[in-house]
């Protein structure tokens, strides 16, 4: 990912910290061009975790869109709470023409010099089992992890069904 303009901020523990400051003139965000062909009517989904350490709510957007123009740009604003941890931020949608390139671009639109937006595990995937009805914006908290003790007699990991999924199992 690039880091544009005069707000960009650094890096914790691989996740990206981004800020915009206080009355800047200039766009602030990051984006990834993916050198792709992907055809009209191609379902995508877009997500990224995100979170706020400061004390002010965020304004972000997530965009995915033809790097050369934005006319048919599939785009998502969101409010990252103030002092939340993060969260999955989703956009799904098809593409509306025969896109040469595609850019996935997260804009920070608050201007408050206050750190940090958090950034962590962006991704876009080609997704054809989706269908989605228009743009959907979507926002999911994070599956908590689950501790295990397994006891004295635990013998290893293997593979069995939970919820008629192969998964790994204790046994």
């Amino acid at each position: 990912m690039e880091f544009l303009g005069r707000n960009r901020r650094g890096c914790a523990r691989w996740a990206a910290l981004l800020l915009r400051r206080s009355a800047s003139p200039y766009w602030a965000g990051v984006y990834q061009d993916i050198d792709a062909v992907a055809a009209s009517g191609s379902p995508f989904e877009v997500s990224a975790d995100l979170g706020n350490s400061s004390s002010v709510d965020k304004q972000v957007t997530l965009n995915l869109r033809n790097p050369n123009l934005w006319t048919g740009a599939l785009s998502c604003p969101f409010t990252i709470p103030a002092n939340s941890n993060p969260k999955t931020y989703r956009l799904a949608g098809a593409l509306p023409g025969d896109w040469e390139n595609t850019r996935f671009e997260i804009d920070v639109g608050s201007a408050d010099g206050q750190p940090d937006l958090i950034l962590d595990n962006a991704a876009v995937v080609y997704r054809p089992d989706l269908q989605p009805a228009g743009v959907e914006c979507s926002a999911v908290d994070p599956t908590p992890a689950v501790m295990l003790w397994l006891g004295p007699s635990y013998s290893g990991l293997g593979w069995g069904p939970i919820n008629g999924k192969k998964a790994a199992v204790a046994h």
